[in-house]
């Protein structure tokens, strides 16, 4: 007896009649009776034939359906009444049902409502599309528990169809079979015990542990002939470092593990590395990301990114935009700790200072955070990295709402810890985070990942009910990968039987005896470590036993996820788009990235300072010089005692202050050294900076290597050198021009010693026993003439 479950569109016997209109088999006569077409007369007397002799005999139930709930619940009637048949009884369902099945509790109560918004329609690949539907039907085999699957595309469902057994694929066409693949039975295959750590509470696990379940459904459907199958043996390290080394051990014991995936988080791994070292087993993580990780241990294989390789992403962000000063906040734990020197050595490459790092404790009260929060708000620079679990940044970027910390202004970039596992974050949270930047590895889009996020999708709201909208994550895709790299690594190896070798008893701990050394786990290390493949992720291959980031994206939280605005590679630096075969040049400019929408929807770049709202004004320095008064100048109002500050240099501060796009309370602070009893020494006004007592220093202030140790000086505004300032005079022609020089003390006291020499003279030349006498009186006077000539000629050049 058959029971057909029809809707109005199939009846059975039907099939055999032409597919367009049953109208089409009749006509009318001319004495308006109706009678079938010549052409279709045959296939209409064997459907009727046929229908009316099953009825007759009680072979058929016609019980038909409208909606999809009514044939559920007739459904549910057959396969109750139909208990009792055991073997006796087949179902043969069609998939076109279970397509389109909607569960009850989502189905829309009145017509679907527009006055939101526009209908959001997601459309998924065909169950029938020839690139999934044998791995579907093998999936349906498996999950289901069929005895048979038929697969067969809706254009070619006459001509060719398959058919899947759990012992072997037949290909049918035509009424001749075209290929029989026998596929390994489950008796000639080699089980091969893979144990999984996660934490099973986490969103991460949860997901993880989704992906790997249908990475080993994935491969083996179309690996069907391989002689190895990984089994996954599943432990919960609630989320603890003890926990994780405990079920290790439990899963060497029995089911005695070849090779241990996970656990979840470094501080974890840590632990289970050395066990696996001790007893040659491969760890293998996909989301432990700590540097310290790395060569701890040659049975240790990371296919995630450590977190160090973002750091320069980060840094190149910073440099970008032009920011020089930056603040560290992080989690007080291993997974916070481990990134900072990593960031710290960044950072001083490209000259950019770390003015405050700050570490919040695992464990911290709402208080400890705004109390924390607070003391970032009174500083001047307003860039924040932050380097945060989930649990952690979810509450930490809360409070920083809440502290008015997320408004036009603040920068704030998080690291890919956070960024990984944004949109599965409380919409509260994403709603705190708008407008921060965050760098995650690059994972190329492809129609693969895409099939397969919407399988996921659908397969994991099955198995949670509770969850009402499941995004994937970055470590899940690694999940993936790592599972279907595990299994073409055991593959390779081939012949994996239970080979250990017994742990002796010498030094050995009472709990380790009886565990055993695995001889299979080096060889499978050894050759998951030349695996090649592309995978849901991209391009898996390991360099020295770790996963190499081929780029990073550059994401803008914007709605309920990361917005896409640039690229960051090794070699090319900052970029729109990706260019791994350019030529061009290592870039970190802001024209190579999109538009970005900051904290407090803003599209002004923040200038990486705030002012600080602890509500006082800027303390500016002014020397107080004793001369020179046109550059700066301090005047005191002898009445009022206010203090007047003016000149070139205030007045240039003044209008580099005015030109900002906000304001910024400021007072002078005229500095006088002891009590103003002496002049300005520049050093002295230069320590007070240093010290704080001044938030700045303006005047006419020299720059020296010495000084710029302990301030930052601003661009010069006037040229350096040595001037004479002078008064202006135009100078007047005039004979006696060439005394100009001679000061008039000077001339005078010339004119006198020269008056004197010619009276000395004189009086010598009256006396006469000065004379003498001379055997040649005439030469002498030619003589005398000579030298008076040339005394006198000396005496004008001298004077």
């Amino acid at each position: 007896m058959t029971i057909s479950l029809y809707s109005g569109t199939c009846q059975p016997y039907c099939r055999s009649l032409p597919e367009d209109s049953f109208l089409e088999c009749l006509e009318l006569t001319r004495d308006s009776s109706v009678k079938v077409r010549q052409t279709h007369c045959e296939a209409v007397k064997s459907a009727i034939r046929d229908h009316h002799s099953a009825v007759e005999d009680g072979l058929l139930l016609k019980l038909p359906f409208t909606t999809i709930f009514e044939y559920l619940q007739s459904l549910q009637l057959v396969a109750i009444s139909m208990k009792n048949l055991g073997s006796r009884g087949m179902f043969y369902l069609a998939a076109a049902v279970s397509d389109f099945y909607v569960p009850w509790e989502s189905m829309t109560e009145h017509k679907i409502q527009s006055a939101s918004g526009p209908l959001d329609m997601r459309l998924s690949q065909l169950e029938t599309d020839s690139n999934i539907l044998l791995k579907k039907a093998d999936m349906a085999l498996r999950k289901y528990k069929m005895n048979v699957v038929v697969a067969n595309e809706l254009s070619t469902r006459k001509e060719e169809v398959t058919v899947i057994s759990t012992a072997e694929r037949i290909t049918v066409r035509k009424d001749k079979i075209l290929a029989c693949k026998q596929l390994t039975k489950a008796e000639d295959t080699e089980a091969i015990p893979v144990g999984v750590i996660m934490d099973m509470e986490s969103w991460t696990g949860k997901v993880s542990t989704s992906c790997m379940s249908m990475a080993i459904s994935d491969f083996y459907s179309i690996h069907g002939d391989y002689k190895t199958r990984l089994v996954l043996h599943t432990s919960d390290s609630k989320m603890d470092a003890t926990g994780a080394a405990f079920a290790a051990m439990e899963l060497l014991k029995n089911p005695g593990v070849q090779v241990i995936i996970g656990p979840q988080k470094s501080v974890q791994t840590e632990f289970i590395v050395d066990i696996g070292e001790n007893f040659h087993i491969p760890i293998i993580s996909f989301s432990a990301t700590s540097p310290s990780l790395y060569s701890r241990s040659p049975y240790f294989v990371r296919t995630t990114p450590d977190d160090h390789t973002q750091v320069k992403a980060i840094a190149s962000v910073a440099q970008a935009f032009g920011w020089r000063k930056v603040i560290l906040i992080h989690e007080d734990t291993d997974y916070g700790n481990r990134l900072i020197p990593h960031l710290i050595n960044a950072f001083q490459d490209i000259n950019t200072h770390i003015l405050y790092r700050s570490a919040i404790p695992q464990f911290a009260t709402d208080d400890h955070i705004y109390e924390e929060l607070h003391k970032l708000m009174v500083m001047h620079t307003s860039v924040f990295i932050v380097h945060m679990s989930a649990p952690f940044g979810s509450q930490f970027f809360l409070k920083a709402k809440e502290m008015g910390m997320m408004t036009e202004g603040y920068v704030w970039i998080i690291t890919n810890g956070l960024m990984n596992v944004l949109e599965s974050l409380e919409p509260t949270v994403l709603d705190s985070m708008q407008g921060v930047l965050g760098v995650n590895p690059y994972i190329p889009k492809s129609k693969r990942l895409d099939s397969f996020i919407t399988r996921w999708k659908r397969k994991f709201i099955e198995e949670n009910p509770g969850v009402e909208n499941a995004e994937m994550i970055s470590f899940g895709l690694w999940a993936y990968d790592t599972v279907w790299a595990l299994a073409l690594a055991a593959e390779r190896v081939g012949d994996i039987k239970s080979d250990y070798i017994k742990l002796g008893t010498d030094g050995k701990p009472p709990d380790l005896l009886g565990m055993r050394v695995s001889k299979t786990g080096p060889k499978v290390l050894q050759e998951i470590l030349k695996i090649e493949f592309e995978g849901l992720s991209g391009e898996f291959r390991l360099v020295n036993g770790q996963l190499q980031p081929c780029a990073f994206q550059i994401l803008n939280v914007i709605g309920k996820g990361g917005r896409e605005i640039g690229f960051w590679t090794s070699t090319h630096g900052l970029s729109r788009n990706l260019h791994f075969h350019s030529e061009r040049t290592y870039i970190t400019i802001t024209n190579h990235l999109r538009g970005i929408i900051w904290p407090g929807e803003s599209t002004n770049v923040p200038k990486g300072w705030v002012i600080p709202v602890n509500g006082k004004k800027l303390r500016i320095g002014v020397p107080v010089p004793d001369g020179f008064s046109e550059l700066v100048k301090v005047e005191i109002d002898p009445h009022t005692n206010a203090t007047k500050v003016s000149g070139y240099c205030i007045d240039v501060f003044d209008s580099a202050i005015r030109s900002l796009p906000y304001n910024i309370p400021y007072e002078y602070v005229p500095f006088h050294k002891d009590g103003g009893k002496s002049g300005v020494t520049y050093n002295d006004i230069i320590d007070q900076v240093y010290l704080q007592n001044y938030d700045a220093v303006v005047g006419d202030i020299t720059i020296t290597l010495n000084r710029s140790l302990y301030v930052d000086f601003a661009f010069p505004y006037t040229n350096g050198g040595v001037w004479m300032i002078v008064p202006l005079k135009k100078p007047t022609a005039s004979t006696w021009m060439f005394m100009n020089p001679l000061a008039k003390d000077i001339g005078f006291f010339s004119m006198i010693f020269f008056i004197f020499t010619g009276f000395l003279v004189w009086v010598l030349e009256q006396v006469n026993e000065f004379r003498g006498t001379s055997a040649y009186p005439h030469v002498e006077k030619i003589v005398s003439i000579i030298l008076s000539t040339v005394t006198l000629a000396y005496s004008f050049v001298y004077f």
